[in-house]
């Protein structure tokens, strides 16, 4: 069965815009958190790094349209 920390997100064409132009207005964090992103890593590895905050920041970034949920990690 698969878990949360498994779940692994990608940059949308926003997301991968905002790095470039940046519209959104992200803070020095969320900018951090979306350059991690990269469609590989599952959610238990940023946790790793980045403390369990991260899980409010990942969650602003998936309000704003800048990353999605694309799989779960084997």
């Amino acid at each position: 069965m698969a878990r949360a920390q498994d779940l692994v997100y990608r940059k949308t064409a926003d997301g991968q815009a905002e790095l470039a132009q940046r519209r959104h207005g992200l803070g020095p964090r969320a900018r951090g958190v979306l350059v991690m992103v990269n469609g590989v890593e599952p959610l238990q590895r940023l946790v790793e790094r980045m403390g369990p905050e991260v899980l409010e920041t990942l969650a602003l970034l998936r309000q704003h349209g800048l990353i999605e949920a694309i799989a779960q990690a084997e």
